[in-house]
């Protein structure tokens, strides 16, 4: 279907792209039947677009359990990056609900990444004659994939375009740097935490409880790259778990840096997971897919 009022063609426009995704959901969908999964996902979904469109974006594309929208596209809105940070504010806050439903009907919970880029990126109504739809692409859309790939369930993180364009107050938590591929320089982007009176309420890692009965093991993981395990194999040590299991402390002869997705191997299972913070004598980790670690 054809983005209403256009045309075969494309035309560059300044849009603030978002992007989600569930964090774990590749090893939960090996975990459910083709109908659980169906039902899980569309009743995420629903919640999400409904959303989106009350803050006037345009899904572009599902990919997989992630959503690709634009704001200010195909119809011109001013403040599309303010729209776009206050959309992000509120589907992670209406992800309570949705693991509220997902409780009730016997599923896990979700965690969701978001990442928002503003830009020029090329619009419009592309394919052929038979089968045509409304896209979206450019550095723009490309920076926000990178951008969003470096988050952790319960995060937003804006690029330096978006924060310039938006027009209330934001809450910035923190602060990174990141080199996208095929980018020229480093880009900095901003962790929020809230935009005017719209606040999110994260377990940060601030609020970290360990056990106190946890018995340290012995684990071997992997580099990832994109979503490619590299082979090398890298020796560690868990010391540590979380009370409410999300995060861990890993320590390892090998140099681990800051945003790095690893997956651990435990028995028969593999776990996923991101460093977030670096320490000399060991790294903390953020669980991506929820480890059957006791």
């Amino acid at each position: 279907m054809t983005a209403e009022g256009q045309k075969s063609g494309g035309q560059t426009r300044n849009v603030t792209i978002l992007m989600s995704d569930l964090r774990g959901f590749t090893a939960l969908s090996a975990r459910l039947s083709a109908e659980e999964l169906i039902k899980v996902l569309n009743h995420y979904f629903e919640q999400m677009v409904a959303i989106i469109q009350k803050y006037r974006g345009t899904v572009i594309e599902f990919l997989g359990d992630g959503i690709f929208t634009v704001f200010g596209a195909p119809k011109d809105i001013p403040d599309h990056a303010t729209l776009a940070v206050k959309c992000a504010v509120e589907m992670q806050s209406a992800l309570r609900e949705v693991n509220k439903w997902n409780e009730e009907n016997g599923y896990p919970p979700f965690e969701m990444g978001i990442g928002i880029n503003t830009g020029n990126a090329v619009v419009g109504n592309i394919g052929s004659e038979k089968k045509m739809k409304y896209g979206c692409m450019g550095s723009t859309v490309n920076i926000t994939g990178r951008l969003e790939g470096l988050t952790i369930g319960g995060q937003i993180f804006i690029t330096e375009s978006t924060k310039d364009k938006v027009t209330e107050e934001l809450l910035i938590v923190s602060e990174g740097r990141f080199l996208p591929k095929g980018a020229p320089k480093d880009l900095d982007y901003f962790e929020i935490d809230g935009i005017g009176n719209m606040l999110l309420d994260n377990n940060r890692e601030n609020k970290i409880v360990w056990k106190d009965d946890y018995k340290p093991e012995d684990c071997v993981f992997y580099f990832l790259e994109e979503k490619a395990v590299r082979e090398t194999i890298h020796n560690g040590t868990i010391l540590k778990i979380s009370e409410n299991g999300r995060f861990a402390l890993l320590k390892s002869e090998s140099d681990l840096i800051q945003k790095q997705n690893i997956m651990i191997r435990k028995d028969d299972e593999c776990i996923y997971a991101k460093v977030i913070k670096t320490d000399s004598d060991a790294y903390t980790i953020c669980f991506t897919s929820l480890p059957q670690i006791n």
